[in-house]
C-alpha cells in the first residue's frame, strides 16, 4: 500500500494516519484519533492552516501529559503570531516534521508499551505517562535550534555568528553527568544535578559542537534557558534531563563524532528514548521539500516483532545515503535484538532518453 496523503495538500501521509487510529495503549490516544478526524477533513490552501491544526493539537496533547506550565515552551516556539514574519513556509515545514516524529514514535512506543515503561520505569515509583512525556519532550523539540539559527543567520556553515549561553558549561556539565550516571545502570530518576560524575570526552564532543552551532546542541541549550525561566530550580529534574541529553546529541555529526570516540553505542535499556528519536528522524523523509528535494514516499509500516517502515525515493542516490544513516544509527544502539529498527527502500527512478 502507497499513499503520499497530499491529495489535499497534507503533509502526513494517509497510511500513517491510518495506523494512528488503531492505538491502543498512550494515554493520549483519544486526542490523536481526534486530531486525525479534523485533519482529515480539511483542505489545506496552505501551510500556515495545516500548522495551526497541528499546534492545537499539541497544546491539547501537552495538557493531558503534564497539566502545568510546559505548554509555554510549546507557545512560545511555535505560536504562529510570533513567527509569521521571520519564519518562511520552508521553516513552517520544519515544525512539521518533529511532529510527524512524534506520531512515528507514539506508534512504536503503543505497540511496544510494556518494554517501553519497562526500560524507563525501572521499578521507580511516580512514573506514570513518563515514557510518553519524554518523548513528547524529545521528539517536539528535537529540532529547536533549527528556526533559531535561521533567524539569526547562525548555522554550522557560518560559526562567525553564534548563539551565546552564559550557562553552557553548566548545561554541558550535567549532560555529560547524566550520561556517565544512567550508562552505569543506575536509576536515571535518582540523577540529581549534584551528582559528581563526568565524562571529559563527551564534554569535549559537546564542547566542539555548541561552537560550531549545531542544531541540536543549540536546540538543548535554548530549552535548557526555557525550562530555567518557567520552573526555576526544578528545571533539571531527571525527566527533563532524558530529553534534554538526547536531543543535544541526535544530529548525525554528533553521534558519528561519539561513536568515533567510543562514547556509543548505548544500551537501549537505559537510554530507549534517545534510541527511538534517532530512528524516527532519521527514516521520517517524506514531504520534506527542505530535506530533499525529489518526492519521497511512505509506502508501508510493519510492526511486530521488529519495526519496519518502507519509504519510496525518487533519487537511488538519496536511497543509498538513506541505507548508510540508518546502518550508523543501528551501530548506535545495543543490544539490537531488544527492539529491531529495520528500514526498506524503494526506488522510482524515471529514465530519460
Amino acid at each position: 500500500m502507497s499513499d503520499i496523503g497530499d491529495s489535499n495538500s497534507q503533509h502526513i501521509p494517509l497510511l500513517l494516519q491510518d495506523r494512528l487510529t488503531k492505538l491502543k495503549n498512550v494515554s493520549y490516544k483519544n486526542i490523536i484519533k481526534e486530531f486525525i478526524q479534523e485533519y482529515n477533513s480539511k483542505t489545506y490552501n496552505s501551510i500556515n492552516e495545516e500548522y495551526l491544526i497541528i499546534y492545537k493539537y499539541l497544546e491539547k496533547i501537552s495538557e493531558s501529559l503534564f497539566k502545568d506550565k510546559i505548554t509555554l515552551i510549546i507557545k512560545k516556539n511555535m505560536d504562529v503570531s510570533s513567527f509569521q514574519i521571520i519564519i518562511d513556509e520552508e521553516e513552517k515545514e520544519r515544525f512539521i516534521h518533529p511532529f510527524q516524529n512524534f506520531l512515528l514514535g507514539t506508534i512504536i512506543i503503543d505497540s511496544f508499551y510494556c518494554k517501553y515503561v519497562k526500560w524507563i520505569s525501572r521499578d521507580a515509583l511516580n512514573t506514570e505517562n513518563e515514557v510518553e512525556k519524554i518523548w513528547f519532550l524529545t521528539s517536539l523539540f528535537h529540532d529547536l535550534g533549527k528556526p533559531y539559527n535561521t533567524i539569526l543567520g547562525s548555522d554550522e556553515d557560518n560559526p562567525e555568528v553564534s548563539i551565546r549561553f552564559k550557562n553552557y558549561t553548566k548545561y554541558i556539565s550535567f549532560l555529560s553527568s547524566f550520561y556517565e550516571f544512567v550508562k552505569k545502570g543506575n536509576k536515571y530518576q535518582k540523577w540529581n544535578k549534584d551528582v559528581t560524575l563526568r565524562n571529559h570526552s563527551f564534554e569535549k564532543v559537546l564542547n566542539n559542537y555548541y561552537d560550531s552551532n549545531n542544531h541540536g546542541v543549540i536546540g538543548c541549550f535554548l530549552m535548557f534557558k526555557d525550562l530555567e525561566i518557567i520552573y526555576k530550580d526544578e528545571s533539571y529534574t531527571p525527566l527533563f534531563m532524558q530529553a534534554l541529553w538526547g536531543i543535544s546529541i541526535h544530529d548525525k555529526f554528533v553521534y558519528i563524532e561519539l561513536l568515533k570516540e567510543k562514547l556509543l553505542p548505548i544500551n537501549i535499556e537505559h537510554f530507549p528514548i534517545y534510541c527511538l528519536l534517532l530512528y524516527c528522524d532519521a527514516i521520517q523523509e517524506w514531504n520534506r521539500k527542505v530535506k530533499i528535494s525529489e518526492r519521497t514516499e511512505l509506502s508501508n509500516i510493519v510492526i511486530g516483532t521488529k519495526v519496519n517502515f518502507e519509504v519510496i525515493f525518487q533519487s537511488s542516490e538519496d536511497s543509498v545515503k538513506k541505507l548508510q544513516e540508518i546502518d550508523c544509527i543501528n551501530k548506535c544502539i545495543s543490544p539490537q535484538n531488544e527492539i529491531e529498527f529495520w528500514f526498506t527502500q524503494q526506488t522510482k527512478v524515471t529514465e530519460t532518453q
